[in-house]
């Protein structure tokens, strides 16, 4: 494959991502992000607003499909219908461009920039994030070369740079956009490429204002999916293909790409999934059955040890209370029972 042509049909859609399943997915009718999703990591094109055209791969570059590779293509689609309008229709999509004629070099993508967004009201607020010295060290081999780069926040997002760094020295600002508008991002293609050697640094960093004008906000927004959250990335084309970075984030200051790679979200000691399911299966219904009679020795015990993990330490641990814990039935008992979990 060799190009992506966006085809946008609805005032509704926020944007959409093309990726290409490394396993079989028995899935062909549309249906709701789920564990499909974890089986079709290696995203191909990406459209948002600002995006406009062919998305054309560089030179001698492309996406093998078929024998041997890609075999099956997942479009994700996220809308955006804050005004709830009703009798929305969507046919939105994209076409693919494709040769029978094998390109010299497999095509990469990366994603790149910061997990962990907070946002004041009314105020001025700048992120930092991205695909440090460490990650590029253990996941590169050789050079690779960027070919496009495309930046991307929501409303409140200003200004944005993706900056190339080999040891403490810019080497380069791969791409800049000093008045950030979130209908006309900016998206570059290098030529000549940018090389990144194993060991330099890709930093995307990101200004928010929630202050002034049409921006100006009264609530705290964090980092999400929907229009009324914040996102801070770059989305990078690269080649060669190296098949496990895709994903080159940070949350805080935690490096999360070689937990990407074998696709789990360890963030610093927490290993989010295997933490999420513990809750569900053990660590919840343990704390409900200890504090049933609260000040027992076991429930302080327990509740000691719940405090204690590493996923609940700093950051993630003030994430994992908004995001992930919300979402579970036990949640609001817990902290009815026990006063410290409030």
């Amino acid at each position: 494959m060799v190009a992506f042509e966006p085809l946008i049909t609805s005032k509704a859609m926020h944007h959409m991502i093309l990726f290409g399943c490394q396993e079989e997915v028995n899935a062909s009718e549309p249906h709701r992000c789920d564990e499909t999703q974890s089986k079709c990591t290696r995203w191909m094109a990406q459209w948002s607003m600002g995006v406009n055209g062919k998305i054309c791969m560089y030179n001698d570059t492309g996406y093998r499909i078929g024998e041997g590779s890609f075999k099956q293509l997942h479009l994700q689609i996220h809308w955006n219908n804050d005004l709830l309008e009703k009798d929305i229709v969507d046919n939105s999509g994209f076409r693919v461009y494709y040769t029978r004629k094998l390109k010299k070099h497999d095509v990469g993508n990366v994603q790149i920039g910061q997990n962990d967004i907070e946002l004041p009201p009314g105020s001025e607020t700048v992120v930092s994030g991205g695909c440090s010295g460490f990650c590029t060290k253990n996941m590169l081999s050789q050079p690779i070369y960027l070919t496009r780069s495309h930046l991307h926040m929501h409303y409140l997002g200003t200004s944005a740079k993706l900056l190339h760094y080999r040891g403490e020295q810019l080497i380069k600002e791969i791409l800049v956009s000093s008045s950030y508008d979130f209908e006309n991002p900016g998206t570059e293609y290098h030529n000549p490429p940018v090389a990144i050697l194993p060991g330099d640094e890709v930093r995307m960093t990101c200004v928010f204002n929630s202050r002034d004008g049409d921006r100006r906000r009264n609530q705290t927004a964090y980092w999400g999916m929907g229009a009324e959250s914040e996102m801070c990335y770059a989305f990078v084309t690269y080649y060669p293909n190296v098949p496990d970075l895709f994903q080159c984030v940070q949350f805080a200051e935690h490096d999360t790409c070689l937990g990407a790679a074998r696709g789990e979200n360890i963030i610093g000691e927490c290993n989010m999934g295997r933490y999420e399911w513990e809750i569900r299966s053990t660590v919840f219904p343990e704390l409900l059955r200890a504090c049933a009679a609260p000040g027992s020795a076991d429930c302080t015990a327990k509740v000691e040890s719940f405090h204690q993990n590493a996923c609940m330490q700093d950051r993630v641990g003030l994430y994992v209370r908004r995001i992930l814990f919300p979402s579970m039935n036990e949640w609001a008992s817990l902290q009815t029972l026990i006063p410290s979990l409030r």
